[in-house]
């Protein structure tokens, strides 16, 4: 009897830990290929769903601090996600159950933007659901042309 008990306890403390391992990943798959004194940047960001359920993610962007990374001037940068075709603007995206999906991130710097600045954005992926949020740290330069070997 003990032993019964003992295997459907550690049945049932496996499927919580199981079922407690939901992962979802956020990570830039490709970086811009323009030099950082272009006004615009594409970048193609992958979301991985390693479980067993599709998801639907909500995309944004919020300012984060830049002042505890030596960084003096911020300039707000622009922040659109967009389809592999860069055609469709995206609020939205769903990852299909142990799947990935890729999509672009357009980053537009303002044409009043302070040379030598930095911008520091949290790149947001919500789940819909669960309201889990994966990000990623974008830290950008503004690059002084003048000062471009």
């Amino acid at each position: 009897m003990k032993k019964n008990i003992l295997t459907i306890c550690i049945f049932f403390f496996g499927i919580l830990f199981v079922s407690g391992q939901e992962q979802y990943k956020l990570f830039i798959a490709e970086k811009s290929d323009r030099p950082n004194t272009e006004k615009t940047h594409y970048y193609i960001l992958q979301l991985v769903n390693e479980t067993s359920s599709p998801a639907t993610f909500s995309l944004n962007n919020k300012k984060f601090s830049c002042e505890n990374r030596d960084h003096k001037q911020h300039t707000d940068f622009t922040f659109e996600f967009y389809n592999l075709n860069k055609i469709q603007l995206l609020g939205n995206i769903i990852a299909k159950k142990n799947s990935s999906v890729k999509f672009y991130l357009k980053k537009i710097a303002p044409d009043n933007a302070i040379k030598s600045s930095w911008n520091c954005s949290l790149i947001e992926a919500t789940n819909m659901e669960n309201k889990k949020v994966i990000s990623i740290l974008m830290n950008s330069l503004v690059q002084d042309s003048s000062r471009v070997n």
